[in-house]
């Protein structure tokens, strides 16, 4: 993932400094706090190709960070950086010990995102995701029992498209935002992936913010 956090920042700055430059007096920058829920699941081949999606089943979890809106007229760039809280569930599949078992795990999210607005109020989104994976991980069991996992360096990060859907409701000095996303995750993140088995991430998010 080296190679491609560079060239990840580097053309999101390139877009930032792109809207500012290309008109700065009508240029709009508002920054906001928000915070929501997600629901992640892992989609999964084995090393046959063979889909066992069903072995993951959706987990809720929580985020929340800040986020910037840049924007000229009707389009825009949206930038954040959240905090998330994921838990992944697992159904009936080829290892027993994780039937009925839940992950969970904490990470860093940086969603960058277009805006278009169709109607004053509603607006479409859409753009890439990178995501790090801060600490270990903890498995719980059916009956209860935890267990610290440890994720090699490969499984740490993942990158993906993002897009969804926002409202912006002005209130005075201030705007409410509420979002939903798709987060569909374009890397393997299998920890010692053999032959063609994958597990790439699978989130929704459902965010509420106030701008300023």
């Amino acid at each position: 993932m080296k190679f491609l956090k560079p060239p990840f920042l580097r053309n999101s700055a390139l877009v930032l400094i792109g809207i500012l430059s290309a008109n700065p007096a009508q240029a709009l920058v508002s920054l906001g706090v928000k915070g929501g829920i997600n629901l992640s699941s892992v989609a999964a081949t084995n090393s046959a190709g063979n889909s066992v999606s069903s072995y993951s089943t959706q987990g809720m979890g929580y985020e929340g960070g800040l986020g910037v809106d840049i924007g000229l007229g009707p389009i825009g760039v949206l930038v954040d950086v959240l905090y998330t809280k994921r838990t992944v569930g697992f159904g009936t599949g080829t290892i027993p010990a994780l039937n009925g078992s839940d992950l969970s795990f904490n990470s860093l999210l940086v969603p960058v995102q277009a805006r278009f607005a169709i109607i004053p109020l509603l607006s479409l989104t859409g753009g890439l995701y990178y995501s790090m994976i801060l600490g270990d991980g903890t498995l719980t069991t059916s009956s209860g029992t935890e267990s610290t996992v440890t994720f090699s360096d490969s499984a740490k990060s993942d990158f993906g498209l993002v897009g969804g859907v926002g409202v912006s409701l002005p209130l005075g000095v201030t705007t409410l935002t509420l979002e939903a996303r798709y987060l569909y995750g374009l890397k393997n993140t299998a920890d010692a992936p053999t032959g063609d088995e994958s597990s790439k991430h699978r989130v929704i998010d459902v965010l509420a913010g106030v701008t300023f």
